[in-house]
């Protein structure tokens, strides 16, 4: 981006890099998911792109949408027959790599239940000021989306997508000093 200023001969040049953070994500579910189980369908990393002597990015929300088929989005009443409760959870690998789910070693970082859905997406709201949702500058953080299907669901299937365009947030984290 080029701007230049209005009473000065001052041209300045900033580079574009895409956004302050990004959220590539990646379907991890398998092909059966078992009902009264936890199971990871969707891998989310937090990337911080800004600059070095950035605040940490805050995560503020993450909306996924629930379909039975593509194009056929989920109601209430048909959500909450099918999974018991949708959760996130940060990585907490430790530096192994692992980067795979492991429910007694992650962080849980939301739990929604009962799911409350607009025209199938349900927002999964994080707590302001929460560090496990902060993203340091040079450093990625992995998030998984699990869900717990419910006993006896009356959809044998269901997709689930990872929406960002405008609806996925972050923030600038607040830095608190004392005086």
């Amino acid at each position: 981006m080029l701007g230049a200023a209005l009473l000065a001969s001052d041209i300045t040049w900033c580079e574009n890099r895409g956004g302050q953070f990004g959220l590539p994500t990646a379907d991890t579910a398998a092909p059966l998911v078992q009902a009264g189980a936890l199971s990871e369908v969707l891998k989310i990393t937090g990337v911080h792109n800004g600059r070095v002597g950035d605040n940490p990015v805050e995560l503020v929300m993450f909306d996924v949408l629930l379909e039975e088929t593509a194009g056929d989005p989920l109601s209430d009443a048909e959500a909450n027959g099918l999974l018991d409760s949708l959760r996130v959870y940060r990585d907490d690998d430790g530096g192994s790599g692992a980067s795979s789910f492991q429910p007694g070693e992650d962080t849980q970082v939301a739990s929604i239940n009962p799911l409350s859905l607009t025209a199938g997406v349900q927002t999964v709201s994080f707590t302001d000021g929460d560090t496990d949702v902060e993203v340091e500058f040079g450093t990625d953080r992995c998030y998984f989306v699990v869900v717990e299907p419910a006993l006896g669901g009356t959809i044998p299937s269901f997709l689930i997508t990872h929406k960002t365009l405008n609806t996925s947030t972050a923030e600038d984290a607040a830095i608190l000093t004392s005086r």
